[in-house]
């Protein structure tokens, strides 16, 4: 599994890359075009040398140089365009055509990537195993060591389901049906925020029954190629190519009610609130990165299947820095912890970033102090009075 810190990597190298080739002319017709005008800068150099006196054995190496420097310019020009290819394409932009150049030069360095991390593991695991046998062997002798160390160089047990979950009966869709808008980073984004919200579902306290709709075309060619361990997920969540509205077994069986306990968690909501989770209720969050290019694309959806919709009640317990958007992975994390402490406050608190909360913290403390210079005020009328 590639890691987002790995394909950070990765990405650096192949952007350097890019940059050497920027410094290539790129045509959009045969090299011959790109080979005329090396031979152009040859024949300037030459006709150049028939007009500068040659006084010494410098000039002329210093001729010889530039016209050995240029003949490996155009050698280089032409490896460069065996290798990669780098004539853009008639139809293709050149951002477009630079791009494909990334991924290409990714998928060559992937395997090799893989390969040397999984020798410096390996390297660490052993050099790890040998500082544990030396300070074991001091400690069966009587020498004093480092405590934290060597809780540091202890194996770390991958954390496990929690087995004492309690089902909430409640089914939780996330709704992938919006890839063709999201770009190429933004699904990345939604691939780490499903698996995420995956992890979290396994180990709270109360567990929804996870459904992810709408999963094909490029989001499950991301999972299949990047993260194909999906497929062993195997507790409390299933994948559905198909639309949420479109899945029998999850709708009322008479038409008139078949979303009627159904409920799309939105922002856009401008009146209902969700206040409570309740059992056999299906909720549905969108699936979607789109930092904000895209409005209302949720509540659309619902109230074009004539389906509830509801905002979580941010405004009523808690005061956030800028948009009050969040992501599909907070939404989820927020419904998992109010489901366990039954307190949207505390829920908030726990999951949203610091950076959103930074404004809450600070009315908190303008209202401690009003309540403060309440207190004094009444003090000292009461004093007063006295």
């Amino acid at each position: 599994m590639m890691t987002a810190s790995s394909e950070t990597v990765i990405q650096k190298e192949i952007e350097q890359e890019t940059e050497q080739d920027n410094k290539i002319t790129t045509v959009s017709k045969p090299s011959e075009e790109n080979d005329d005008g090396l031979e152009s800068q040859i024949q300037a150099e030459n006709n150049i040398s028939t007009k500068r006196p040659l006084g010494n054995d410098q000039d002329s190496n210093y001729l010889k140089k530039q016209k050995t420097e240029l003949a490996d310019s155009k050698e280089s020009f032409n490896v460069n365009i065996h290798k990669y290819g780098n004539v853009i394409p008639e139809g293709m932009t050149k951002s477009q055509w630079k791009k494909q150049q990334r991924k290409l030069r990714w998928a060559e360095k992937k395997s090799d990537f893989k390969e040397k991390r999984k020798e410096k593991r390996k390297q660490q695991k052993e050099n790890k195993k040998i500082q544990r046998k030396e300070l074991l062997s001091k400690i069966e002798s009587g020498e004093k060591v480092d405590t934290e160390l060597l809780e540091s160089l202890q194996k770390k047990q991958r954390p496990k389901d929690n087995p004492d979950q309690k089902p909430l009966n409640s089914n939780l869709i996330i709704d992938c049906g919006f890839d063709e808008l999201m770009t190429e980073r933004e699904r990345t984004s939604l691939t780490t925020q499903i698996t995420r919200a995956y992890s979290e579902n396994r180990k709270a306290e109360y567990y929804f029954n996870l459904k992810i709709t709408s999963f094909n075309k490029l989001l499950k060619e991301r999972f299949d190629v990047s993260l194909n361990q999906y497929k062993n997920w195997i507790k409390n969540i299933d994948f559905y190519e198909q639309d949420f509205s479109e899945i029998d077994f999850l709708k009322d069986k008479n038409p008139e009610k078949e979303f009627e306990k159904f409920v799309y968690l939105t922002a856009d909501e401008p009146f209902e609130k969700l206040l409570t989770i309740e059992p056999g209720m299906t909720y549905i969050v969108g699936g979607i990165v789109d930092k904000g290019r895209y409005k209302s694309l949720c509540y659309d959806k619902a109230k074009k299947l004539g389906m509830k919709t509801a905002r979580l009640p941010i405004d009523e317990f808690i005061k956030i820095n800028g948009r009050q958007v969040i992501t599909t992975f907070h939404v989820v994390d927020l419904l998992l912890k109010w489901s366990s402490h039954k307190d949207w406050k505390s829920a908030f608190e726990e999951v949203l970033p610091q950076r959103k909360l930074s404004e809450n913290r600070k009315v908190d403390e303008d209202e401690n102090t009003e309540d403060k210079n309440e207190k004094n005020e009444y003090e000292h009328e009461t004093k007063i009075d006295l």
